[in-house]
C-alpha cells in the first residue's frame, strides 16, 4: 500500500482538503472481500446510505465496507444492482410524487441518465482514507472547495491539455455520478453533491467532489506537484498584495496631523 499512501500524503499536502481523501474499491461478484473493516449493520447496528458511509470515512478516518444489507437508500440499492423491481415506473412515480420531475416521462429520462452497475455485478464498496488505506483503490474521491477543484483541473490537464467536461442530473451525486460513473468510464469526474448528500451525509454548501480513476492518480499528483513548485498555481491560491491601500478621506486627514518619531 506504500505507493497509495505516499500519493495520498502528497495530494493532501498540495490540496489541503478539510476532510480525508478516500480510496474507493468496488468489490466485484467474484472478488474476495476485505477483512477487518467496519460494516455498518454488523458493527454499528444501523443501515446507512452510500453517502453516509463516505462521510464516516472522510470525516472520522474509518475504513467502511458497505454491502447490500448495510444500505438503506432505495435509489442506491437499485443503481448498484443490489435489488430489482418488476416495474421501474414505480421509481419514476417516486420522482413525480417528490417534486423532482413533472411527468413520468421526465422521471424516466432522469433515471436513465444516472450511471448504474448491472444487477449482481458488484457485492460491495469499500471506503478508506487514502493516507492510510487498507485497500488497493479503483478510484480516489476528494471533497473540496471550488478553488481546490481548479487545482485538480489544472493538474489533470497538465500533460494532455484540452478541457474537462461533466454532466449531472443534480442527484445521485457521490454514489452514482461519483463512484459508478468514474469506475465505468475510467475518467476523472467533477461531481455536484445531491440533496441526499446534503441531508444524510452533512455535505456542506461549499463542497464539491472530484474523483480520479486509480490509474490516473500518479499523473494528477505530479501535475499538482509541478504547479505547486512553480508557485503561481498552488493552494492556498497566492493573492496579490504588493499595493498601497487608499483609505477614506477622514483617515487621510488624520494622517496629515501625524509626525514621524525619530527612532
Amino acid at each position: 500500500m506504500e505507493k497509495w499512501i505516499k500519493m495520498g500524503k502528497m495530494l493532501s499536502g498540495f490540496i489541503r482538503p478539510k476532510t480525508f481523501p478516500l480510496a474507493v474499491k468496488v468489490i466485484g461478484k467474484n472478488e474476495d472481500e476485505p477483512k477487518d473493516i467496519k460494516q455498518p449493520l454488523r458493527d454499528l447496528g444501523i443501515k446507512v446510505t452510500v453517502c453516509q458511509a463516505i462521510s464516516m470515512a472522510r470525516r472520522y478516518g474509518w475504513s467502511i465496507h458497505l454491502k447490500p444489507q448495510d444500505c438503506c437508500c432505495p435509489i442506491a440499492l437499485l443503481l448498484y444492482g443490489w435489488v430489482e423491481i418488476e416495474d421501474e415506473k414505480e421509481v419514476w412515480n417516486l420522482y413525480v410524487k417528490s417534486g423532482v420531475n413533472k411527468t413520468l416521462e421526465a422521471s424516466k429520462k432522469r433515471l436513465e441518465a444516472l450511471p448504474r452497475f448491472k444487477k449482481g455485478e458488484v457485492k460491495g464498496v469499500v471506503f478508506s482514507p487514502l493516507e492510510w488505506t487498507k485497500i488497493q483503490p479503483d478510484m480516489v474521491m476528494v471533497y473540496c472547495n471550488p478553488a481546490q477543484l481548479v487545482r485538480f483541473i489544472h493538474a489533470t490537464l497538465y500533460e494532455e491539455g484540452g478541457k474537462l467536461t461533466f454532466s449531472t442530473v443534480g442527484g445521485g451525486g457521490s454514489c452514482s455520478e461519483g463512484i459508478i460513473k468514474t469506475v465505468l468510464t475510467q475518467k476523472p469526474q467533477i461531481v455536484l453533491p445531491g440533496i441526499g448528500d446534503r441531508v444524510f451525509s452533512m455535505t456542506q454548501d461549499d463542497e464539491i467532489i472530484f474523483t480520479i480513476p486509480a490509474e490516473k492518480l500518479e499523473k494528477i499528483v505530479e501535475g499538482l506537484k509541478i504547479g505547486h513548485e512553480k508557485g503561481a498555481s498552488r493552494y492556498p491560491i497566492p493573492q496579490y498584495l504588493r499595493f498601497q491601500p487608499v483609505f477614506p478621506k477622514p483617515y487621510l486627514e488624520l494622517e496629515e496631523k501625524f509626525r514621524l518619531v525619530n527612532i
